[in-house]
């Protein structure tokens, strides 16, 4: 999609993370103050550079930025980091809940390491859920040795009835994705239809303000042609060919025909 509409693969953010870059230079900790950020227009490789370039040189204040970033992170949800930890503490021995306490440290570290919003958090809460959950059940498995034994088929049954809604969700998603340079430009052509229609509706209003009914009645006609299908348009048109003495357009919809209802006794040609 951004090949089609911009010309260029943008494997991240364009200009968004140039922002988030420049803000974790200058110190920036709290996601609030980066709301606003965009990208300054120098690019995301060049942004790169000075941003590595900017760390190596002060790596202490660097650092004790991404201390603070990590330091907000903790704060923002202290029951669910606690709750991790110790999940993945109890649950050590299994490879899988050392796999997934891995990736939760990898995921919180990365984003610790530039300035971000909140929402940049929202998959790490699931996976520390899930080690909370692990840890949960590594207790119940000490107390009721054979509770929380591994049942495979059980458990890929209910991994496969909540992976189908998410997965039709994305296939969705994309299919958005692959449409939207198409519904895009379509939006496009509407949005230069309205820029266009917009002065004549204009005009014809200032036109019936100094009662010349027929030239607002062109002017809303060029409209109508304009935006075909504007109930608007197509009032306003009606409207002034009855100031003007000549019969109102009408459309061979229900609802046009009672928008319209003195057409009948002119005899309108429908």
């Amino acid at each position: 999609m951004n090949w089609r509409l911009h010309g260029k693969f943008m494997p991240l953010e364009e200009g968004r993370i140039e922002g988030l870059l420049a803000a974790s230079i200058a110190g920036v900790e709290k996601p609030s103050h980066v709301s606003g950020f965009t990208g300054f227009g120098a690019g995301l490789v060049p942004g790169l550079a000075a941003w590595a370039r900017a760390a190596a040189a002060s790596p202490w204040t660097y650092a004790a930025s991404c201390a603070a970033r990590a330091r907000w992170m903790l704060e923002g949800q202290p029951l669910l980091f606690a709750a991790a930890a110790a999940g993945a503490w109890l649950g050590r021995a299994r490879a899988e809940v050392r796999g997934l306490a891995l990736l939760a440290v990898y995921y919180a570290g990365v984003h610790c390491l530039i300035a971000i919003s909140e929402a940049y958090l929202v998959p790490l809460w699931p996976l520390l859920a899930a080690l909370g959950g692990a840890g949960a059940a590594e207790l119940l498995r000490r107390v009721r040795p054979g509770a929380c034994a591994p049942r495979p088929e059980p458990a890929r049954a209910v991994v496969l009835a909540l992976l189908a809604p998410a997965l039709a969700a994305a296939a969705w998603s994309l299919t958005l994705v692959v449409r939207y340079p198409a519904r895009a430009a379509a939006a496009a052509e509407t949005d230069a239809a309205e820029e266009e229609a917009w002065p004549l509706l204009d005009e014809a209003r200032r036109l019936l303000a100094r009662g010349d009914a027929r030239g607002a009645g062109e002017r809303y006609r060029r409209a109508a042609a304009l935006r075909p299908g504007e109930r608007r348009v197509a009032v306003g048109l009606a409207w002034t060919q009855a100031l003007a003495g000549a019969p109102a357009p009408c459309s061979g919809s229900s609802r046009s025909r009672r928008a319209t209802a003195s057409c009948r006794p002119r005899r309108c040609p429908c």
